[in-house]
């Protein structure tokens, strides 16, 4: 969508150098900046405070100290050399080991007065790998059964939601030798690709283009699009389909049991103010016959929701809305085509995430009022929805992944008045607790994380933002591992 920061905003706030040998300790040698006489009233902040990071990572810290004209500072880990090593400069090198471990930084000045910053090392982390050729966010990442990955189309240009431009272009990744090689043309944004039981990607909707007079005081408008096309995996085309009924963007497509995709949801450009119209419109594509038909409505007008494949056939389709959020939530029945209500979310999100978990509930993770940290559990068996433990960090537009060993990564995301972060987090469903994991190389949001076959996740692309509104689409990529 072009230039509705302003709508992005409303919408997630309704749902986002060397280091030191021997003991760890150094001393900085930082000039003195302070004016503050005395050290009674000296006192230490560092950042991060909190952080994750790889087995024999590195980070760096940095910390002030005020109230004293001295703002030299003795930099230590709290464990030793067992928990890492720091130099004068705050730069960090985590154990081989994992734990938790605790860095310090203590005035000089005043040696009673410090700071302590939290370190999760994990046994897993983050790696940067060769970069796509195009940078891009909002674009789709498709498993394919070869184990390559297709990443097609997204947007570029500084728009908060996806970029002024549509990106024309589709990657392949290949795990064996982790880079990216073009793939054809496909001209799509804030569309929806679906894996399909014939092993070929429907790619559905989304923005196509760009009308330099599209709206009705005479000013540019995208182009949202009803067409529809398969990438056929044998032969690495592009094949037109049958368009579907509604021509939209930010919908969802979920592959059901029984071969068909259904799409739901998403939004319109309009000429005129309001400028973008929420659907509640719904259908399916067949692809036996290459054709989308129409299947009951919603019965609340979405965009920013969810869609989830339970394990009884049934898609549970929570939250989104639009300009505000919703504590709404329905199930789709493919039986017969129609939507019935189910219990309300906790609390009201857009731009979270859904993950089935290896017990048949949904992990609802961030989103909400202003990024809330909240989560929750959706038990299929009840049709109602309950706490959970609490994110770490309070996000929207992030990524969740189902690890093989069951737990969820997220990772990424945007915070509101933050920009986007690079942390993550992992909830582990026996406990009900978010653990904080290692951090991404990049900071982004609106990328996107698939499971490769050798149980890796690929974080791909997406926007990274310093200030709230403007971005910078992102042509790195990394592997979790």
């Amino acid at each position: 969508m072009k230039g509705i920061c302003l709508v992005f905003a409303i919408s997630v706030a309704g749902l986002l150098a060397g280091c030191s040998a021997g003991n760890g300790t150094a001393i900085a040698t930082t000039s003195p900046v302070s004016s503050a006489p005395g050290t009674s009233s000296v006192s230490v902040t560092i950042v991060p405070n909190t952080i994750g990071v790889r087995h024999d990572g590195t980070l760096s810290f940095s910390a002030s100290v005020n109230g004293s004209n001295n703002v030299n500072l003795i930099w230590s880990v709290k464990e030793g050399v067992s928990g890492g090593t720091i130099s004068d400069k705050g730069s960090y090198t985590a154990p081989s080991a994992p734990g938790i471990y605790h860095v310090v930084a203590t005035s000089q000045a005043d040696p009673s007065k410090d700071a302590t910053a939290t370190v999760t090392v994990t046994a897993f982390g983050f790696t940067s790998i060769s970069g796509l050729n195009y940078a891009r966010l909002q674009q789709t990442a498709t498993l394919l059964p070869s184990g390559k990955v297709l990443v097609a189309g997204g947007g570029q240009g500084p728009d908060i939601i996806d970029g002024y431009w549509v990106v024309d272009q589709a990657e392949l990744f290949d795990p064996e030798t982790k880079s990216f090689s073009l793939a054809g043309q496909v001209s799509r944004d804030s569309h929806t690709a679906t894996m399909l039981p014939s092993g070929d990607v429907l790619l559905a909707g989304g923005e196509v283009g760009w009308d330099p007079t599209g709206n009705a005081y005479g000013n540019p408008g995208p182009i949202d699009s009803a067409t529809a096309e398969i990438y056929q995996a044998s032969s690495g085309q592009f094949v037109p389909t049958g368009s579907m009924l509604t021509a939209r963007e930010g919908h969802q497509a979920t592959l059901l049991n029984d071969g068909r995709v259904l799409i739901t949801g998403g939004i319109y450009s309009l000429p005129s103010d309001p400028w973008w119209l929420p659907l509640s419109e719904s259908e399916v594509f067949d692809p036996a016959t290459g054709t989308f038909a129409a299947v009951g409505q919603m019965s609340v007008a979405r965009y920013g929701h969810t869609a989830t494949l339970l394990q009884n056939g049934k898609v549970l389709i929570a939250g989104g809305g639009y300009p505000y959020a919703s504590n709404t939530a329905e199930l789709f029945d493919p039986a017969d085509g129609k939507f019935r209500s189910t219990g309300n979310t906790t609390v009201s999100r857009s731009g979270h995430t859904a993950t089935l978990l290896p017990n048949g509930k949904v992990l609802l993770a961030g989103g909400g009022g202003l990024g809330s940290l909240a989560a929750e559990l959706y038990d299929p068996n009840t049709g109602l929805f309950s706490p959970t433990g609490n994110m770490n960090t309070a996000r929207g537009w992030h990524t969740a992944t189902l690890l093989p060993d069951g737990t969820v990564l997220i990772a990424g995301g945007y915070i509101i008045h933050g920009g986007s972060t690079s942390t993550t987090e992992i909830y582990d469903p026996a406990t009900g607790v978010f653990t904080l994991g290692p951090s991404l190389e990049q900071d982004r949001f609106s990328h996107t994380a698939t499971l490769l076959s050798n149980g890796d996740v690929l974080i791909v692309g997406g926007a990274s933002s310093g200030d709230g509104l403007f971005t910078t689409a992102l042509t790195s990529a990394e592997v979790y591992h």
